[in-house]
Formats: C-alpha cells, structure tokens, sequence
C-alpha cells in the first residue's frame, strides 16, 4: 500500500518582522541602558543632596549654638548691650538688662528706636543726640544721667562701636551701657573730702 502523501509548502517572507523585532530589541536595549545611566545619575544627585543636607544640617546647628551662647552672654552680663542697623535705624537686639537700667521696656526701643533718650537728664540729652549722630563714625564713649519713672537718677557710661562689613563700611552700631552711680557717688564724696581739707 502507497500512501500518497500530499504536502502543501506556503512560505511568506519574514523579513519586515524579524527587522521589526530586532529594532524592538535595540530600542530595549537602548532604552534600559539608559534607564541605568539616568538611575546612576539620581543616585549620585541624591547623594550629592544627602552630603549637602548633612551639611547644612551641621552649619545650622553650629549657627544655633553660636547664637544660644551669644544670648546667654548678653541675657546674664550686668552690661547692657545693644545692635543697631544703621540703615534702617533699628534696634536689632538689647539685653534684658535696658529695662533695669533704663526703666523701660524692650519692645519701647524696639518700636521706637530714639525713645531711650526720654529718660535722659535734660542737660545731657543734646549732647547724647549729637554724639550718636557723629558716633556712627567711630568708637566713643559718654557719660550721662537718666532720671527712671520710678523717680530715681542712675549714671550711665556708654560705649559705642562701628561695626563694618566686609567693604569696610559701617553698617551697624553695638553698644554697651553700665550703671556708675557708685563710682560717681565715690568721686564726688572724694572732692568734697578734698574741698573740706
């Protein structure tokens, strides 16, 4: 027995797809290779940025340090210290210590800056004015009287320094005042002693 085996042979041409689908492999290939390059990328950035937080990090907690020491030196001196902005004309800081001195609150200077001369002697507060306008040239140092709502009069020493930037120009004032009542009450006592002889 023959079989008669009958064979149909169709063929079509494949070309177009296996181009096609080797194009597809590159434009994969392609594709991931660059999705590396751009994770390599983002991984040094963000390294880059966790260095740099790190970093500021640090710089503001130095900054918080610096400044929790500065308060503590001027919150607990018996001096009382101050900044100015010059260009502005307000007070950037005063110590606690203004209030004791001068009898008047903090937030008075703050909101008005000139009202620390009101407590002023009379007979010394021009000279006091003058002497701030030409002391923002240079360092200097006064004398004076303030009669306190309380009814009492304190001497007060001042000392006020330019402060410049790094042009060298002066952009602020720092002060520092102290009550010398008592070394003022021994002077006079003194050249009344001397008078007396």
């Amino acid at each position: 027995l023959t079989e008669d085996w009958r064979v149909i042979v169709t063929t079509s041409d494949i070309t177009d797809r296996k181009r096609a689908e080797a194009a597809l492999v590159q434009a994969r290939d392609e594709l991931e290779a660059r999705v590396e390059e751009r994770t390599a990328e983002l991984q040094d950035v963000n390294r880059s940025l966790r260095a740099e937080i790190a970093e500021r990090q640090k710089v503001e907690e130095e900054l918080r340090s610096s400044e929790e020491r500065f308060r503590q030196l001027a919150e607990h001196i018996d001096l009382v210290f101050w900044i100015t902005d010059l260009a502005d004309n307000q007070i950037l800081y005063v110590s606690p210590t203004y209030e004791d001195l001068w009898g008047q609150a903090r937030q008075t200077l703050y909101e008005q800056p000139a009202s620390f001369l009101e407590p002023v002697h009379p007979q010394d507060r021009q000279r006091i004015a003058l002497a701030l306008e030409q002391g923002s040239r240079e360092e200097q140092e006064n004398e004076l009287r303030l009669e306190r709502p309380d009814g009492s009069r304190v001497w007060v020493r001042t000392r006020v320094f330019p402060v410049r930037d790094e042009q060298g120009q002066i952009y602020r004032l720092a002060g520092i005042a102290d009550d010398i009542s008592e070394q003022v009450q021994a002077v006079h006592l003194l050249e009344r002693r001397v008078e007396e002889r």
